[in-house]
């Protein structure tokens, strides 16, 4: 459990997860590797409790919300190391994405596989005893990584510099959440949030923009919506129109087809007149060469 670099240093770092924990452990011990693991305190002290306390022990903590971001695309982009992808590889399978993750956790069998693995055990588990109490001597946080690193090396007496090292690649974290992600978390991190300040004040803006975002979606649903109303009566006032020239042109129809049987009796009823012309003209003919005859009979 104790190694010669806690002799060598004087100091106890205990390495939470997804906190910039490689960046502090590299400058603090001088290495290029990973020494010191993801012990808890309270495994140093069941160890060696006046050990522990004889040495200056510290850690940095993380905003829960902006950890679950940065755990989740870190293991599924491969971890640092094969543990860390088979976890991935076995576990966060199914989760296409942080929303689904976020939602997946609803199934308290997923969540307890979930928060039982390193980068998303709760926080105050690796810094406290069993009654949450505090084990270390000094908590920075990420958020104010630079300036509690610079208080730290005040402490230790030392003058190095923190470079970043496993960054995961992601957007802001507040990208990836919505009120359901947002419950969700704060009520697996319930104790992180107590025990280390990070109290509604700290995020009043975050939740701001949250409601925000809501109501962004909202006036863009109701948007959307009255854009759908105006065109169903727009449509519905050319249905109207439709229908009415329809009508007119049934009407149209109609008195067509009676002007044709109309046309159609008058041809016939032509026809008829034409026949009957014909017949009186040849019956004039006939008189007219009988009255012809009887004529030339008189003459003889």
């Amino acid at each position: 459990m104790f190694q010669s670099f806690h002799d060598e240093f004087s100091c106890i770092f205990i390495h939470i997860p997804k906190t910039a924990g490689t960046s502090v452990e590299r400058a603090i011990f001088k290495t290029e590797h990973w020494l010191v693991g993801h012990r808890k305190a309270l495994d140093y002290v069941r160890v060696d409790e006046e050990k522990f306390h004889s040495y200056f022990s510290f850690a940095f903590v993380r905003n829960p919300f902006d950890r679950m971001v940065s755990a989740f695309h870190y293991l599924k982009q491969g971890g640092g190391n094969a543990i860390d992808k088979n976890f991935a590889d076995e576990h966060l399978k199914d989760c296409a994405d942080f929303k689904s993750f976020i939602l997946a956790l609803k199934n308290d069998t997923f969540k307890e596989k979930i928060l039982s693995w390193m980068h998303f055990v709760p926080q105050y588990i690796y810094v406290c005893d069993e009654d949450k109490n505090v084990l270390v001597d000094f908590l920075g946080k990420f958020e104010n990584l630079e300036e509690d690193f610079s208080k730290l090396l005040r402490i230790l007496n030392r003058k190095e510099s923190l470079s970043k090292a496993n960054k995961s690649k992601h957007l802001s974290f507040e990208k990836y959440y919505d009120k359901t992600a947002f419950a969700v978390v704060k009520e697996l991190y319930k104790d992180d949030f107590e025990l280390f300040d990070y109290d509604e004040k700290d995020f009043s803006s975050f939740e701001k923009s949250l409601k925000n975002k809501d109501k962004k979606i909202l006036d863009n649903n109701l948007l959307n919506l009255r854009q759908i109303k105006n065109l169903y009566n727009k449509n519905l006032g050319l249905s109207f129109e439709l229908k009415h020239l329809n009508s007119q042109k049934e009407s149209l129809e109609q008195k067509i087809k009676a002007l044709e049987q109309d046309l159609s009796h008058y041809k016939d009823y032509e026809f008829k007149l034409k026949m009957q012309i014909l017949e009186e003209k040849l019956r004039k003919k006939e008189l007219e060469n009988e009255f012809l005859k009887k004529k030339l009979s008189l003459n003889f």
